[in-house]
């Protein structure tokens, strides 16, 4: 599928730009297109602290391996660094410490490289993404900057719902959004309508950092937005919470939230059974603002969730289609009875997960989830099994599930003209015409510039569709491509894992939890649909089943590696099972 070319103007590259930061922040985007959980910089800081832990024989040194192949594999792809010679010498450094296994040697150096690249990233990132979106040739660039962008703002602890209203109240002024985001923290003062009982107990255990304000100290239609009834219609009190060194308004929502649960907790270990009435409306502002709350103030209802609740308009619809498979596999009599129990525990935990409102909780059910879907480790260290298993199912239908991304994308700008220009009565049909297309399996050029006359409509669309044709068309790169997200499922599930544990063992978090949250639904996902798809074989159990799907992966890229076409390998009957079940 050739791109048909569009005026490349500043204007353009700007929008490329802002139009990537949203679709990579985005609820619902591809798992392949989301931010990366961690930017180059802090996977240096992740590397001080693990072998911190290692050297201190709390963890075993081995996992630091991953970290290491993740930073060589990625110091190569880093837009911004990977020509810098000081950068490139000092990754060989830090591979042969490693190999040496002197671990404080290593934390040094990782600490290093850490200052180095965020001092980099600070005083060269929106240098050279201005640079870059105003050079029409490279303007494409600007994807890998925004993804670099996006990843290091989160890991400074910038919520995924700040980023997105800046992007959108820039309106493309890349000089307007750097302002925006300056790097610097603020004090922030949060007010929380709750009963007189519950704002009495929070102000009395919170040492100072909860205050009982009076209702005219705010105004009018703050109170109004923030108006909400107690379940037994008890007096209202509001709750002055002073949160401190807080990049963002929804930061200082979470934190403040985090900060009455923990005096919540208090009054539960003491046994102590109170109705905790908070409101879920509440209000934020900068403490160096005027003391009467009038303006320059944030309203805030919630927090966006890492764990996906699409809300769509035909809901009892898309309710059906997104449980019948799973429905099916619970009740089938058929179904092996080792696999329907784990199953059954499986979905209980994740409702778990669903049900909860920080992501630190939200991450643990998952994982615990994702564990009652196993079979119970054989010889391997727990989590080298829990890789051996997964890594090949949610592998295994990788490049379906971006033409199904891909698809969207493409129904979504043409609507109901994509079906009519590639000759298709059905939208089954349509797909299957469409994937044909993107092998090269069907060369249609009138076909081929119809689609893209209309997708250069949207540049970033357009480019992702145009980038996974060139794949499609490669055996080589199709193998390449399944073979490099493989590798990144790994790192990330290693790296969640060390998260979970410390969340578990520690109480200690890090401030990509939020999209690490959203890969692991998405990993769940994906390997609950391997195991319905191969449970057809009524007589297998779970370990027979992902061994079945191992096998079949390794297979499919045999077959790539003969350098058979493509469309061989893509799985028809998976597209469309995997598209019957996703909301409309």
């Amino acid at each position: 599928m050739v791109s048909t070319t569009t005026k490349n103007t500043q204007k353009d590259g700007f929008s490329f730009f802002f139009d990537a930061i949203l679709e990579l922040l985005s609820d619902d985007v591809f798992d392949s297109y989301r931010v990366p959980a961690m930017s180059m910089p802090f996977r240096f800081n992740e590397a001080a602290m693990v072998s911190t832990t290692a050297s201190k024989n709390i963890a075993d040194r081995k996992i630091l391996i991953p970290i290491i192949e993740e930073i060589e594999y990625f110091s190569k792809e880093d837009f911004l660094l990977k020509d810098d010679d000081f950068f490139k010498s000092s990754i060989e450094n830090l591979k042969e410490i490693h190999s040496k296994g002197d671990l404080r040697l290593l934390n040094s150096m990782s600490m290093v490289l850490f200052k180095y690249c965020r001092d980099f990233y600070n005083n060269n990132l929106f240098k050279k993404i201005k640079y870059t979106c105003l050079d029409g040739k490279n303007k494409y660039n600007a994807y890998d900057l925004a993804k670099s962008l996006c990843s290091y703002l989160t890991n400074c602890g910038y919520s995924r719902r700040y980023i997105i209203e800046c992007a959108k109240e820039s309106k493309n002024n890349i000089d307007l959004f750097e302002k925006m985001l300056n790097f610097e923290r603020n004090n922030y003062t949060v007010i929380i309508p709750c009963e007189s009982l519950v704002a009495t107990i929070l102000n009395e255990l919170g040492e100072d950092k909860y205050k009982i304000i009076e209702r005219d100290q705010i105004c009018d239609d703050q109170i109004k937005y923030m108006e909400f009834k107690t379940s037994h219609d008890k007096e209202i009190k509001y709750v002055q919470i002073n949160v401190n060194n807080q990049n963002d308004q929804y930061r200082a929502y979470s934190t403040a939230q985090k900060m009455v649960n923990s005096i919540i907790s208090i009054t539960r270990t003491a046994h102590i059974d109170v109705e905790f009435d908070i409101g879920s409306k509440i209000i934020v502002k900068k403490q160096e603002e005027k003391e009467k709350i009038s303006e320059n103030i944030y309203k805030i209802d919630e927090e966006m969730s890492p764990i996906k609740r699409r809300k769509t308009k035909n809901e009892i619809e898309n309710i059906r289609k997104a449980i019948s498979r799973k429905y099916d596999l619970l009740q089938n009599e058929e179904t092996n009875k080792s696999v329907y129990v784990h199953f059954q525990r499986s979905i209980f935990l994740f409702l778990n997960a669903y049900e909860a409102k920080f992501p630190e909780t939200q991450i643990i059910n998952l994982w615990s989830a994702f564990e009652a879907l196993l079979p119970e480790p054989t010889t391997k260290p727990r989590i080298s099994f829990f890789l051996s298993l997964c890594k090949p199912a949610i592998g295994l239908h990788y490049l379906e599930r971006r033409i199904s991304a891909a698809y969207d994308d493409v129904r979504t700008i043409m609507g109901n003209q994509l079906p009519a220009t590639l000759g298709a009565t059905t939208d089954d049909e349509a797909l299957e015409r469409f994937v044909r297309l993107l092998t090269g399996e069907h060369q249609d050029k009138e076909k081929i510039n119809a689609i893209c006359d209309y997708m250069s409509k949207v540049d970033l669309k357009m480019n992702s569709l145009w980038k996974l044709s060139e794949v499609l068309r490669s055996p080589k790169q199709s193998l390449e491509r399944i073979e490099t997200h493989e590798k990144i499922v790994s790192w990330q599930l290693n790296r969640i894992y060390r998260l979970r544990n410390s969340l578990s063992h520690a109480g200690f978090s890090w401030p990509f939890i939020e999209v690490a949250t959203m890969n692991m639904q998405e990993y769940y996902d994906n390997t609950v649909e391997e195991i319905h798809l191969f449970s057809q074989r009524r007589d297998l159990s779970m370990m027979e089943i992902f061994n079945t799907i191992s096998s079949y992966n390794t297979a499919r890229k045999s077959m790539l590696k003969r350098n058979e076409s493509v469309s061989r390998v893509i799985d028809m009957n998976y597209l469309h099972l995997h598209r019957s079940i996703l909301p409309s």
